[in-house]
């Protein structure tokens, strides 16, 4: 394999192994080709500024292997404000304030499981099988959707497929239009061992609401349902009660 770009070298600091090799040996060659071509944008080269540094723009595949994918949460693009993307879709570090769709996203988790979170950072959620990916990777300072027209839905949508066509027992959290219409996307031939539960986006504008296609987030309880669908199709249900 070719000397890995700065965004796609290995790290040794993640506190387990760095599964990102994992997804360039599965990936079809083509997507990794254009994981390399997207650091040479002028938008994410040299003293480009744009969110999560660029260590962890791929976090979501380091801490998720490939063949562990079981739960998945695509989000949109990641926190715009300095200091809170982290790589995972929806997750802060410590420290970080809260958003408000992660608050909402830990507030049914409570009226779900009876659990109160201790933390924001969802990475032991990653590293149990729930892969936690925007469908854009990156996004410049301030600025929504800043990066929605450089080509990562292309990658992201190759990570769905591959993780999906795994053949596991599989559950898709969709929260949100865009989110149910990523994985609509997908080839339907990869989808006969996923179960999706859909519902509107933890926002604060959507949370609460529910629409003709969609019950709303709150009250949708996502997290018990996936793990009786994980049981259900003879997998292994996720601690959702470790944060």
């Amino acid at each position: 394999m070719a000397e890995r770009s700065l965004m796609l070298s290995p790290r040794d600091d993640l506190g387990h192994e760095d599964h990102l090799a994992s997804w360039l040996d599965v990936l079809p060659r083509e997507t990794v080709e254009q994981m390399r071509r997207m650091e040479n944008l002028p938008e994410l080269s040299g003293e480009a500024e744009f969110f999560p540094p660029r260590a962890d723009v791929y976090n979501a595949l380091r801490q998720t292997a490939p063949d562990a994918v079981r739960v998945i949460v695509t989000g949109q693009d990641p926190y715009h404000e300095p200091g809170q993307a982290m790589g995972l879709s929806f997750s802060v570090r410590e420290g970080v304030r809260v958003p408000p769709s992660l608050r909402n996203i830990l507030k049914e988790l409570e009226a779900d499981l009876g659990h109160v979170a201790s933390s924001s950072d969802l990475t032991p959620w990653a590293r149990q099988g729930v892969l936690l990916l925007n469908t854009v990777l990156t996004v410049p300072p301030h600025q929504a959707n800043g990066h929605a027209r450089l080509g990562w839905q292309q990658v992201t949508s190759a990570v769905l497929e591959c993780a999906l066509a795994q053949g596991r027992p599989t559950v898709v959290l969709a929260w949100g239009k865009q989110a149910l219409s990523t994985i609509e996307s997908v080839p339907s031939h990869v989808l006969p061992s996923v179960s999706v539960i859909a519902s509107t986006h933890p926002s604060p504008l959507s949370a609460r609401r529910a629409t003709a296609d969609l019950p709303a987030f709150l009250g949708s309880r996502p997290f018990s349902r996936a793990n009786e669908a994980l049981e259900a199709a003879g997998g292994e249900g996720v601690d959702w009660c470790c944060i």
